[in-house]
């Protein structure tokens, strides 16, 4: 998630997240979302990252969709959810009655997904993309 971590220092930070979805276009790549998407559990912020791919009459899917937890500005990431244009949805950490529950497996295959995955994103140059766009 380093370079997810990165585009968002990039991108202005963390709180300025909150407000400020960033969204990537990078042809011929699909465009990469990184988002906010709410407060959760002990002062964490869910965050996710996604691919978004258009699969024709207005209809839209992630092609996967990341969700982590981040605490700290970005000190801590912990896995949560992973999507992939509805047909795959593993839920790897959850809130019942108040408390934590989490499933390690999935919480490893998720971060390990992602750590892959986030090492192509900077392959592809979503880093310099971005860069560009911030300059406009």
């Amino acid at each position: 998630m380093k370079t997810v971590h990165e585009m968002i220092l990039a991108a202005g930070g963390y709180q300025h997240l909150r407000t400020n979805p960033i969204r990537i276009d990078n042809p011929p790549f699909m465009r990469l979302c990184v988002e906010f998407i709410g407060d959760w559990y002990r002062d964490a912020m869910l965050v996710s990252f996604a691919h978004y791919r258009d699969f024709g009459e207005s209809d839209v899917g992630c092609d996967p969709d990341c969700v982590f937890a981040v605490w700290r500005d970005g000190e801590v990431w912990m896995p949560v959810s992973f999507e992939m244009s509805g047909t795959v949805y593993q839920e790897a950490a959850f809130i019942e009655d108040g408390k934590l529950m989490v499933r390690k497996k999935w919480q490893k295959d998720i971060e390990s997904f992602a750590k892959q995955w986030s090492r192509k994103i900077k392959a592809q140059h979503f880093p310099e993309a971005l860069a560009a766009q911030l300059k406009h």
